[in-house]
């Protein structure tokens, strides 16, 4: 099998596994907000992550992406909502509290990032609060998706979220 393939199994199943999540499962702690308000409420909040981040950085602008990267970046979103939000949080809330695991999950999500680590602790901690805060994993993959497909489209990390070559 090649690595194409590879990844093209592992991102449909994670995707599926993502997708099946979404189904109505609450976030711990008792709050839910109803998707219908949840879903544009994420995306707002990434649209507005990517609007603060990007004036930190510089303004080098990406070009346009193709429809199968815009369709790889909405599910890898949700693959890393279901497994950092859902999955993490869910799990660790009610052992360790819902704090321990929201913290835990947002320091998981940056270090597997390679690089903008700073910048993805924001973003990490912002998903993760939109997802606490609505009760939804619908509100987190919204704001994931807008804030990736901002990225995609906008300006590129500056040398502040870049780490030091070498």
């Amino acid at each position: 099998m090649s690595r194409l393939g590879l990844w093209l199994r592992l991102c449909l199943i994670g995707s599926a596994a993502g997708a099946s999540l979404l189904v109505d499962v609450p976030a711990p702690g008792g709050r839910t907000l109803h998707v219908a308000a949840a879903l544009p409420l994420g995306a707002i909040t990434g649209a507005s992550l990517f609007v603060a981040l990007a004036a930190w950085q510089a303004k080098e602008t990406a070009g346009r992406p193709t429809r199968i990267q815009v369709g790889f970046l909405v599910l890898w979103a949700t693959v890393e909502e279901a497994v950092w939000r859902r999955l993490l949080v869910g799990a660790l809330a009610g052992a360790a509290g819902l704090g321990t695991a929201a913290l835990a999950s947002t320091v998981a999500f940056a270090a597997t990032h390679r690089r903008g680590r700073l910048a993805h602790l924001v973003t990490g901690g912002t998903f993760c609060g939109i997802y606490v805060a609505t009760g939804r994993l619908a509100a987190a993959v919204a704001a994931h998706v807008a804030y990736n497909l901002l990225v995609a489209v906008g300006p590129r990390p500056g040398p502040q979220l870049r780490p030091e070559p070498g």
